[in-house]
């Protein structure tokens, strides 16, 4: 799961959240929609999130078992979305709660847009398909981003977006 900033809603200034690739269980669509039901109405719980919006997207139209829920939240202005995920992690299991830190969300964008596929925090850069030369371009969008690239050899150490954030946040420190 990975959550950014909303795309349709960067140009207006107002701070939303995208919480993607969260996998749906169930194959009966009632069991489906109320899952939708009830997340929506968990996020729209929180008084700093405006609006927000769940949809179930499928690879496959047929197979439910490619379902994935997509949640948009927008926030309330110079609301932290930090509040969110710290009131949702004793409802939520955690491959549903939101990753909020800056620098996890700007990796989680680039590998998902250097690798061309969903990324996750724990996910895996090789077991996605990616390798030295994915190496190489998200050590330039990184750079092009204004985050400072792990040395490829730390990144093939340590291939995952979480442990890629705790090792430059060891090297800031």
């Amino acid at each position: 799961m990975r959550v950014r900033p909303a795309p349709s809603q960067q140009p207006t200034g107002t701070q939303g959240l995208w919480i993607e690739d969260v996998p749906v269980p169930s194959r009966d669509p009632l069991a489906e929609r109320r899952r939708v039901t009830e997340l929506a109405r968990l996020l729209l719980e929180d008084p700093d999130v405006r609006t927000a919006a769940v949809v179930v997207l499928r690879d496959d139209p047929t197979d439910a078992a490619t379902a994935t829920m997509d949640a948009y939240v927008v926030l309330s202005p110079g609301a932290d979305p930090t509040t969110i995920r710290e009131r949702d992690a004793g409802v939520l299991p955690d491959y549903m709660l939101p990753a909020t830190d800056d620098l996890t969300m700007t990796l989680t964008e680039i590998w998902s847009d250097v690798l061309g596929v969903p990324v996750g925090p724990d996910d895996d850069l090789f077991e996605l398909g990616g390798n030295s030369l994915f190496a190489v371009r998200i050590a330039a969008a990184q750079r092009t981003r204004g985050v400072t690239p792990l040395r490829l050899r730390e990144l093939y150490r340590h291939p995952k977006i979480r442990e890629s954030v705790g090792i430059l946040r060891s090297l800031d420190g």
